[in-house]
């Protein structure tokens, strides 16, 4: 009997610290993700405002609400931007800061942009792809 009663015991407390454990990775992910959304936001934002390029570390922080975003988080985005106009065409292109895309390969890319999106990447006529 004292050993069904410590069975059912176990599994209790095994259960209820599995639940715990699954709670807490559920929360930190999410506010992972919310940080790592933010961030990304701050930094498109900074560069809608500045046409496609960054200003100095001073500024980026006061712009962002002293965020705390140093040069090395800044440098770790790779980006290309580009300007277009209403039919599509390529009025000018930056692929300054990302090495591995040629300008053939990022006006593909372009063609195929819904410019209508309203997820917070695409900014007036200037449009901007992050990658980490």
């Amino acid at each position: 009997m004292f050993r069904k009663i410590r069975f059912r015991f176990i599994l209790v407390a095994s259960f209820a610290i599995l639940c715990i454990l699954i709670s807490f990775v559920g929360v930190f992910n999410s506010v992972r993700y919310v940080q790592n959304n933010d961030e990304i936001n701050a930094i498109l934002t900074i560069l809608s405002r500045n046409k496609g390029e960054f200003p100095d570390p001073i500024e980026i922080n006061r712009e962002v609400g002293n965020r705390g975003l140093s040069v090395a988080v800044i440098n770790q985005y790779q980006y290309y931007s580009f300007v277009v106009d209403r039919k599509k065409d390529t009025v000018s292109l930056n692929l300054s800061h990302i090495s591995h895309l040629t300008k053939k390969q990022a006006e593909s890319y372009m063609r195929n942009i819904n410019l209508h999106e309203r997820d917070g990447r695409f900014r007036k006529t200037i449009i901007f792809i992050l990658t980490v």
